[in-house]
């Protein structure tokens, strides 16, 4: 088996993993969405993709090992220190504050944007965000503990 199918498989195993788990989660909360909800979607997707990815032509150009660690891929890992920063931010400083952090970063950083294109890419995508979210659907955002 190639390294590109193996890789679709163990994303397969993980999206039904994140099925079985959201599963056992309340979906619908009155009007709102549950804790199983988003978990459930994106496990979903995840497995279209891994389907989709499994069954991609043969002739495109096929994973390999070393394409992980080749130096042009160097800013990926960056991508990864800038989810884990996020995810600790939302825990201190809140969703909202986290999210414009992080857009901003790896705007500039990983798309070698200017600071005023990244800046205003990430207001719009958090303004976005706040009114599908917190506005309609009514979910209110993490607040951190400094504003707690």
């Amino acid at each position: 088996m190639s390294m590109q199918r193996m890789f679709a498989v163990m994303t397969a195993i993980i999206s039904f993993l994140g099925i079985y788990g959201s599963s056992s989660l309340q979906m619908i909360r009155g009007k709102n969405i549950g804790a199983g909800f988003m978990p459930m979607v994106f496990s979903v997707i995840l497995l279209i993709l891994s389907v989709i990815f499994f069954l991609k032509d043969k002739d495109q150009p096929r994973l390999k090992l070393r394409m992980l660690f080749d130096r042009y891929t160097i800013p990926g890992w960056i991508y990864y220190i800038l989810n884990f920063l996020m995810t600790f931010l939302i825990y201190l400083i809140g969703m909202i504050p986290a999210m414009a952090v992080f857009g901003v970063t790896s705007q500039y950083i990983l798309k070698r944007q200017s600071l005023l294109w990244a800046t205003i890419f990430t207001v719009l995508w958090v303004a976005a965000l706040y009114i599908v979210f917190v506005v309609l659907l009514q979910i209110p955002f993490e607040r951190g503990l400094l504003f707690d």
